[in-house]
Order: C-alpha cells, then sequence, then structure tokens
C-alpha cells in the first residue's frame, strides 16, 4: 500500500514500463470492456487516478485523468461494486472523491472513508482511521482554498 502514497522514482518508473500507455487508452475507451466486473472497474479506476500521478508527477497532466476517474468511482458504487472488494481495494476506489477540487465531493470522500472504516476487520482499523484523518485534511484544504494549492504550480 505504501509505494502508493509516497514520491518514488523507481516506482514510477516502473509504472511507466508497465503500465504508461494505459492511461490514454483508458480515455480513449479502449479498455472499457474492463468496466464489466468490480476488479475491472477497479483497475480502470487505478489507471486513470493513480497512474497519472506516478506517470506525470509535477506536470498538470497528472491529474488530466481525474474527472473519469471520478465518474468511474461514482458508477462503481452505484453498482455496489465497493462492497464486493476487499476493503483496502475498495479504499482505491474513492481516491477520486479525495483528490477532486470540489467541497460536495470531498463530503462524500469523508463519509465514504467513515463508512468503509465501520465496516473494516477490526484488525485494519488503524490503516482505516489513517485514510479517514487524510479524507477530513484533504477535505479541510479544499475549505480553506477551494482547490489544491501544491497544484497551483502545475496548473496555474
Amino acid at each position: 500500500m505504501s509505494a502508493w502514497f509516497k514520491q518514488s522514482d523507481d516506482f514510477d518508473a516502473k509504472i511507466a514500463d508497465r503500465f504508461g500507455n494505459l492511461p490514454q487508452a483508458a480515455r480513449l475507451g479502449r479498455l472499457n470492456h474492463w468496466l464489466h466486473s468490480c476488479e475491472g472497474t477497479l483497475a480502470m479506476i487505478l489507471v486513470l487516478d493513480q497512474f497519472p500521478r506516478n506517470l506525470f508527477r509535477d506536470n498538470s497532466r497528472a491529474f488530466a485523468y481525474d474527472a473519469l476517474a471520478l465518474s468511474h468511482a461514482e458508477k462503481a458504487i452505484e453498482q455496489q461494486y465497493d462492497r464486493q472488494l476487499h476493503p483496502l481495494a475498495a479504499s482505491f476506489v474513492y481516491l477520486p472523491f479525495e483528490h477532486a477540487e470540489h467541497l460536495p465531493t470531498q463530503n462524500r470522500s469523508v463519509a465514504l472513508y467513515e463508512d468503509l472504516l465501520k465496516h473494516a476487520p477490526p484488525d485494519l482499523h488503524p490503516i482505516f482511521e489513517q485514510f479517514v484523518d487524510y479524507a477530513h485534511s484533504h477535505r479541510q484544504v479544499i475549505e480553506r482554498f477551494g482547490r489544491f494549492p501544491h497544484r497551483n504550480t502545475v496548473l496555474g
């Protein structure tokens, strides 16, 4: 899990080597057949939400797929795919909500992670408590600034 949430040139290079073409393929609809299962939808969300952050670090393209990732995450929840996944996997379905620069979407992120904590196995509560804390801190940034200031450099 931690590889996703810390900067690592080695990890970024591995993502680029193995999966570098997938975000654009997903944007063009070439991977839509993945959306017929909860695991495929999770993979699509990872491709659109997480991979660009590794592939295009410090570049506006890191956020170019966020709207599509959020759309797929919303549909995954409508289809209750998140409930069919292990809670750790479901946490990735919710990341597009946490990455949104939109307060109502941030509120939904907090609610989703709080609900996930309630349903998580007790031995995983410490990590899910961290997820809830991160959701709250992301929402606080949007409440205060209306966007994520660390994106200012690349988004203007």
